[in-house]
């Protein structure tokens, strides 16, 4: 029996369809969890149908239901895009469905051809939904019960990259590699970890040099390399990388960024600087550069002293990467200092929040402008409110809350000075010197005894 289990989930589309034409009914109570798996996730339309036809004669309508349920977030991934319409809450509540089954059908899934599906699954909830726990769940359970699989150490190496465990993330890689030690994108990973976080400059070379091995036409491995030997103060290595990356392709935007940092740092050519970074403004094919226009107003902001160039770079930066941190505080600081366009800087904000919901720093900085020049301090609450609801003890945005209550506090101690002042005009102007419903001295002082 487990060789016919095998066969039916390891074979080819017109094997399995064969297979399934000469099961006898007392091979389907063993099989049943195989042909539910075919039916609902085998990529063969004529194997579905077919596995499809012999459990519908033995079930009853609500386990259909059921099973339908458990495997829809395979069919919802797919039929319902990002672009078509927010299916982001429909694919929890699928794949909750499939969870509460997945240990029952999991071990059936790894150890078939369909694993492939599988990861498939884990890779679409993860780069088209944005959805990180669910497609962690399904790489973890693939190395649970495979643990020679390349592909699924691979994903959970950038799924804990992302979450800035890099320590893990390297053991993941490292895994990938020790199965597939071709595989491109782990080595490259590797690394950019050893280049960026650990600064291992040699070891991050190594990784490197052997990407360039298996795939020669790779530009980004080039720029890297530039990277490390810049890192280095090996200028002369760093620009032959440089030119072999913009050989491969010529509007590279890092390879651009990077000579045009030499030319200006290390040769002092400023004006061949700005001729760099401008191949990255209006290019026909590729639009504009984020990356590059950025630096074109750090240089002209920084060097130059022209903040309303450096101002135009910045804002056409954004608009082609609205993500950029650094850009935007940069942008923030000319805003503030050399304009006071507070309402510009306020859609700043606003902008690179709509596009980027995680930055606690930039929810810190909002609010802090809105207490400084606004004097909206509700509205500052809320931007903290969004720090709070990912870390509820983020320590900036503490003490920033602190302040809008000190400052709240100070505000209605004003209005009641105002209020004590107004009612002793009141009390004057009405002879009833002797009101005491409204004598505020007997809490704040004041009057003879004060001044005495």
């Amino acid at each position: 029996m487990k060789t016919l289990l095998h066969r039916l989930l390891n074979s080819s589309d017109e094997l399995t369809s064969k297979i399934l034409d000469e099961l006898q009914p007392k091979d389907l109570f063993l099989l049943r969890d195989a042909l539910v798996v075919l039916w609902q996730i085998h990529p063969s339309e004529e194997v579905k149908d077919k596995a499809s036809l012999i459990l519908k004669e033995k079930l009853e309508d609500d386990e259909i239901a059921i099973i339908e349920a458990t495997f829809s977030v395979f069919k919802s991934v797919s039929e319902f895009l990002p672009w078509m319409g927010e299916y982001k809450d429909l694919q929890v509540a699928n794949f909750q469905n499939f969870y509460s089954k997945k240990e029952h059908y999991e071990p059936l899934l790894v150890s078939s051809s369909l694993v492939d599906v599988y990861l498939d699954l884990g890779r679409k909830l993860y780069m088209m939904f944005d959805l990180v726990d669910e497609a962690k769940s399904c790489f973890e359970g693939i190395v649970k019960y495979d643990i020679k699989n390349a592909e699924a150490f691979y994903a959970l190496g950038r799924l804990t990259e992302r979450e800035q465990n890099h320590e893990e993330a390297l053991r993941f890689y490292e895994n990938c590699i020790d199965i597939d030690p071709n595989h491109i994108y782990a080595l490259l990973q590797l690394g950019i970890l050893n280049a960026t976080v650990f600064m291992a400059y040699n070891e991050a070379i190594i990784y490197y040099n052997r990407v360039i091995e298996l795939e020669p036409f790779m530009a980004e491995t080039h720029v890297r390399l530039a990277q490390v030997h810049y890192q280095l103060k090996d200028i002369k290595r760093a620009k032959q990388f440089i030119e072999i990356a913009l050989g491969i392709n010529e509007f590279n935007e890092e390879a651009l960024n990077l000579l045009g940092q030499i030319q200006f740092q290390w040769e002092g050519n400023i004006e061949k600087a700005i001729e760099t970074f401008k191949k990255g403004l209006d290019n026909k094919v590729h639009g504009d550069s984020g990356l590059l226009l950025s630096s074109l107003g750090e240089l002209y902001s920084n060097q130059l002293g022209d903040f309303e160039k450096a101002r135009a770079f910045y804002e056409k930066s954004l608009k082609a990467r609205p993500t950029q941190n650094k850009t935007l505080k940069n942008l923030i600081v000319i805003l503030e200092n050399n304009y006071q366009d507070y309402a510009a800087v306020s859609m700043c904000y606003e902008k690179y929040l709509t596009h980027v919901k995680n930055d606690l720093s930039v929810y810190v900085d909002y609010a802090k402008f809105l207490i400084k020049y606004m004097q909206d301090y509700e509205f500052a609450q809320m931007q903290l409110n969004e720090v709070f609801a990912l870390d509820p003890e983020h320590e900036e945005a503490v003490k920033v809350k602190r302040q809008i209550n000190q400052l709240l506090l100070l505000e209605n101690d004003e209005i009641d000075d105002d209020h004590k002042n107004n009612m002793g005009k009141d009390k004057h102007a009405s002879g009833d010197e002797n009101n005491d419903d409204f004598d505020f001295n007997d809490f704040h002082g004041g009057g003879a005894a004060a001044d005495n």
